[in-house]
């Protein structure tokens, strides 16, 4: 390289047919972290409502979701989710109780 030449980095891109390839290879894996997720997200304890949070962050900042075209990841937003319901209370609110730090 001669002086004042710049070095050409380059980082290799995938496809779309590389990057669906990927996508359809982790498909288990993130069905699973969902699954995990909504049920913690259920939870009566906070803490596990917190892990639930934190797990969904965990997922999207994988390579393999961060590389998604933004449009697939605007049709999976929604997909799949359970119906929520109404558990039966024990006289309290789900988002407030005596295990909330202040």
């Amino acid at each position: 390289m001669e002086r004042g030449e710049v070095p050409k980095y380059w980082r290799a891109v995938a496809n779309d047919t590389q990057r669906e390839a990927r996508w359809v290879a982790h498909g288990g894996v993130f069905a699973a972290w969902r699954q995990l997720a909504y049920a913690m997200a259920e939870s009566r304890v906070s803490e596990d409502r917190v892990m639930a949070v934190e797990m969904a962050y965990f997922v999207g900042a994988m390579p393999v979701q961060r590389d998604r075209h933004a449009a697939e990841r605007e049709r999976d937003i929604g997909q799949d989710q359970p119906a929520r319901t109404v558990s039966e209370s024990d006289g309290r609110s789900n988002d407030v109780g005596p295990d909330v730090e202040r």
